[in-house]
Protein backbone atom coordinates (compact mmCIF):
# COMPACT_ATOMS: atom_id res chain seq x y z
CA UNK A 1 0.00 0.00 0.00
CA UNK A 2 0.85 3.57 -0.87
CA UNK A 3 0.38 6.47 1.02
CA UNK A 4 -2.30 7.91 -1.09
CA UNK A 5 -1.38 11.86 -1.20
CA UNK A 6 2.67 10.14 -1.95
CA UNK A 7 0.82 8.05 -4.70
CA UNK A 8 -1.19 11.21 -6.25
CA UNK A 9 2.24 13.27 -6.53
CA UNK A 10 3.80 10.25 -8.14
CA UNK A 11 1.27 9.92 -10.36
CA UNK A 12 1.49 13.72 -11.35
CA UNK A 13 5.35 14.24 -12.19
CA UNK A 14 5.27 10.40 -13.98
CA UNK A 15 2.55 11.38 -16.45
CA UNK A 16 2.03 15.55 -16.37
CA UNK A 17 5.60 16.75 -15.89
CA UNK A 18 4.49 19.54 -17.82
CA UNK A 19 1.30 20.73 -16.58
CA UNK A 20 0.75 22.70 -13.52
CA UNK A 21 -0.38 20.39 -10.88
CA UNK A 22 -3.74 22.22 -10.90
CA UNK A 23 -4.21 21.58 -14.32
CA UNK A 24 -3.48 17.61 -13.72
CA UNK A 25 -5.91 18.19 -10.36
CA UNK A 26 -8.79 19.43 -13.07
CA UNK A 27 -8.21 16.68 -15.26
CA UNK A 28 -7.74 13.67 -13.49
CA UNK A 29 -10.60 11.18 -14.47
CA UNK A 30 -12.53 8.54 -12.34
CA UNK A 31 -10.22 5.64 -12.31
CA UNK A 32 -7.64 7.80 -11.10
CA UNK A 33 -9.38 8.58 -7.64
CA UNK A 34 -8.55 5.53 -5.15
CA UNK A 35 -7.15 3.29 -7.46
CA UNK A 36 -5.79 0.89 -4.99
CA UNK A 37 -9.25 1.15 -2.87
CA UNK A 38 -10.91 0.18 -6.11
CA UNK A 39 -8.34 -2.46 -6.65
CA UNK A 40 -8.31 -4.18 -3.65
CA UNK A 41 -11.99 -3.99 -3.06
CA UNK A 42 -12.72 -5.53 -6.61
CA UNK A 43 -14.57 -2.79 -8.49
CA UNK A 44 -13.83 -1.45 -11.87
CA UNK A 45 -11.68 1.80 -11.55
CA UNK A 46 -13.67 3.26 -14.13
CA UNK A 47 -16.65 3.31 -11.63
CA UNK A 48 -17.38 5.91 -9.14
CA UNK A 49 -18.74 3.76 -5.61
CA UNK A 50 -19.06 5.25 -2.43
CA UNK A 51 -16.05 5.52 -0.81
CA UNK A 52 -17.04 3.97 2.40
CA UNK A 53 -18.33 0.42 0.86
CA UNK A 54 -15.03 0.52 -1.37
CA UNK A 55 -13.23 0.66 1.81
CA UNK A 56 -15.23 -1.81 3.72
CA UNK A 57 -15.09 -4.31 0.79
CA UNK A 58 -11.25 -3.82 0.31
CA UNK A 59 -10.86 -4.26 4.14
CA UNK A 60 -12.27 -7.84 4.04
CA UNK A 61 -11.24 -8.95 0.55
CA UNK A 62 -7.37 -8.20 2.66
CA UNK A 63 -8.47 -10.18 5.22
CA UNK A 64 -9.53 -12.85 3.09
CA UNK A 65 -7.66 -13.33 0.20
CA UNK A 66 -4.42 -11.30 0.95
CA UNK A 67 -1.29 -13.13 2.70
CA UNK A 68 0.59 -10.48 3.10
CA UNK A 69 0.22 -6.23 2.60
CA UNK A 70 2.66 -3.82 4.10
CA UNK A 71 2.76 0.22 3.23
CA UNK A 72 5.50 0.99 1.01
CA UNK A 73 7.66 2.68 4.00
CA UNK A 74 8.05 -0.75 5.17
CA UNK A 75 9.35 -2.32 1.93
CA UNK A 76 12.30 -3.21 3.32
CA UNK A 77 11.48 -5.41 6.56
CA UNK A 78 9.06 -7.19 3.63
CA UNK A 79 11.85 -8.12 1.65
CA UNK A 80 13.70 -9.36 4.75
CA UNK A 81 10.68 -11.17 5.96
CA UNK A 82 10.80 -13.18 2.01
CA UNK A 83 14.17 -13.31 2.11
CA UNK A 84 13.96 -15.30 5.39
CA UNK A 85 10.79 -17.56 4.98
CA UNK A 86 12.02 -18.40 1.14
CA UNK A 87 15.96 -18.84 2.36
CA UNK A 88 16.84 -15.79 -0.15
CA UNK A 89 20.03 -13.56 0.19
CA UNK A 90 19.24 -10.42 1.29
CA UNK A 91 17.89 -7.94 -1.00
CA UNK A 92 18.28 -4.11 -0.99
CA UNK A 93 15.57 -2.08 -2.13
CA UNK A 94 16.89 1.38 -2.92
CA UNK A 95 13.72 3.98 -4.14
CA UNK A 96 13.81 4.96 -8.19
CA UNK A 97 12.65 8.00 -9.96
CA UNK A 98 12.39 10.59 -6.86
CA UNK A 99 13.02 13.57 -7.86
CA UNK A 100 13.12 16.50 -5.52
CA UNK A 101 10.26 19.15 -6.48
CA UNK A 102 8.33 15.68 -5.16
CA UNK A 103 9.32 15.81 -2.29
CA UNK A 104 8.49 19.53 -1.77
CA UNK A 105 4.98 18.79 -2.59
CA UNK A 106 5.03 15.94 -0.62
CA UNK A 107 5.88 18.01 2.64
CA UNK A 108 3.12 20.86 1.76
CA UNK A 109 0.32 20.30 4.08
CA UNK A 110 -1.93 22.80 2.50
CA UNK A 111 -1.62 21.27 -0.90
CA UNK A 112 -2.38 17.51 0.75
CA UNK A 113 -5.74 18.91 2.36
CA UNK A 114 -6.78 20.64 -0.63
CA UNK A 115 -6.23 17.50 -2.97
CA UNK A 116 -7.20 15.00 -0.16
CA UNK A 117 -11.21 14.03 -2.38
CA UNK A 118 -8.82 12.57 -4.92
CA UNK A 119 -7.74 9.65 -2.76
CA UNK A 120 -9.43 9.69 0.74
CA UNK A 121 -10.46 5.96 0.71
CA UNK A 122 -6.83 5.16 -0.39
CA UNK A 123 -5.02 6.93 2.85
CA UNK A 124 -7.55 5.40 5.05
CA UNK A 125 -6.57 2.13 3.57
CA UNK A 126 -3.36 2.87 4.09
CA UNK A 127 -3.35 4.29 7.84
CA UNK A 128 -5.39 0.66 8.47
CA UNK A 129 -2.06 -1.26 7.14
CA UNK A 130 0.11 1.08 8.60
CA UNK A 131 -1.00 1.19 11.68
CA UNK A 132 -0.99 -2.87 11.74
CA UNK A 133 2.87 -3.00 11.26
CA UNK A 134 3.08 -0.39 13.65
CA UNK A 135 1.49 -2.98 15.88
CA UNK A 136 3.51 -5.57 14.36
CA UNK A 137 6.64 -4.73 14.03
CA UNK A 138 8.13 -4.65 17.57
CA UNK A 139 7.47 -8.29 17.58
CA UNK A 140 9.81 -9.20 14.35
CA UNK A 141 13.58 -10.25 14.53
CA UNK A 142 15.82 -7.45 15.45
CA UNK A 143 18.22 -8.78 12.63
CA UNK A 144 15.17 -7.55 10.17
CA UNK A 145 16.42 -4.34 11.16
CA UNK A 146 19.97 -4.67 11.22
CA UNK A 147 20.73 -4.13 14.50
CA UNK A 148 21.83 -7.73 15.58
CA UNK A 149 24.44 -9.83 13.97
CA UNK A 150 22.26 -12.69 12.53
CA UNK A 151 21.68 -13.30 9.06
CA UNK A 152 17.81 -13.54 7.26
Amino acid sequence: MRDGYDRLVSEYYFTNPDHSFEQFLSGLQTWQKNPQTKFLAGFHPVVHEDEIEMLERALDNMMDRFWLVTPTDMNAILLALLARRFQWSRIDRTPQNVTRDMFRMKENSVLRARTRPFYFADQMLFNIVAMAWEIISPTLPPSLFGTSSDSA
